[in-house]
């Protein structure tokens, strides 16, 4: 399988709107690879959790050990030297949409791609394109995804990198038709800062693709679905990754269980995903109060 790295470039088959004389006319859009903003670590104070959310058997005194002073580090990472591939992609239909941006089914161009990247060494792809004003939320994701490099294709989707271009005057991405109404911050959360100076920034994200059905996937959830679930979770917790954001639409199951792995499921959107500073005993208690939740929902 291709490496993580691989790819320096990408184009967007007819993705602009171009000024010219008497009008317009369409053209393709290429992407250098960019490297992702830092997200800020969610340092978290000690202190006494609620008896509401208390496991049982579990007394308040006994947790409030559980915060630890710093986030883990980073694994060292596994990839080779950063490679030189050019990848030709053509917007398929869109398959999701958020606050970060909107999700479409992608083909490569093999004949205009570099001759490496064929359907052997690539899965079938998707890109997170951010709306108007949102490029941040996919620079904080792609970061999340490097973090998470250990966990890419069982845990989480493989990750093909974060690729960006300023748009010049006058020249229109076709797919933010829906401008105004993404054209805010995206979001009210207390952390964000104002990106609204930079509107012109296309960001885009690379991902394997993995389905289009999340939880229940038209079925009652079973307890090996659960625990299975919960378990991911944990291995994001050994990262020291911290999800706050759980929705049953970001996590996806594998149709094909010979490439599926130790999972059937993946973890995606991480837009709001940070590292923390949370003990793994910690990390199960926050985790567990949001999946207890969807789970008795979806049964």
């Amino acid at each position: 399988m291709l490496a993580a790295n691989a790819i320096a470039t990408i184009s967007l088959f007819d993705a602009v709107y171009e000024p010219v004389p008497g009008g317009k006319s369409i053209a393709d859009l290429e992407l250098e690879r960019s490297v992702p903003s830092c997200n800020r670590p969610f340092i978290r104070p000690e202190y006494v959790v609620a008896k509401e959310y208390l496991e049982p058997g579990q007394d308040q005194d006994a947790i409030k050990d559980t915060i630890g002073p710093e986030p883990p580090a980073r694994l060292p990472s596994n990839l080779p030297p950063p490679g030189d591939l050019h990848a030709s992609l053509r917007l398929g239909r869109q398959i999701a949409s958020g606050r970060a941006g909107t999700v479409y089914v992608v083909e490569l161009d093999e004949d205009a791609s570099s001759p490496e990247l064929t359907a052997a060494t690539l899965p079938r792809l998707v890109v997170k394109i951010c709306h108007p004003t949102t490029y941040y939320r996919i620079s904080r994701e792609a970061f999340q995804y490097e973090e998470m490099e250990s966990l890419q294709g069982t845990v989480i989707p493989r990750y093909y990198g974060l690729f960006q271009v300023t748009l010049e005057p006058g020249v229109m991405f076709r797919y933010w038709f829906m401008e105004k109404l993404y054209g805010g911050k995206g979001s009210n959360d207390s952390d964000e800062e104002d990106h609204s100076e930079f509107p012109r920034c296309l960001t885009v994200l690379v991902l394997e693709y993995i389905s289009e059905e999340f939880l229940p996937v038209r079925r009652r959830l079973k307890d090996n679905d659960t625990e299975e679930i919960k378990e991911m979770f944990r291995e994001l917790a050994r990262l020291g990754v911290w999800q706050p954001d759980i929705q049953q639409d970001d996590i996806l199951w594998v149709p094909n269980a010979e490439s599926a792995g130790r999972y059937r499921w993946r973890l995606v959107d991480f837009d709001r995903a940070r590292k923390s500073n949370m003990s793994l005993r910690r990390f199960e208690i926050e985790n567990n109060r949001h999946l207890r939740a969807m789970f008795k929902w979806l049964r």
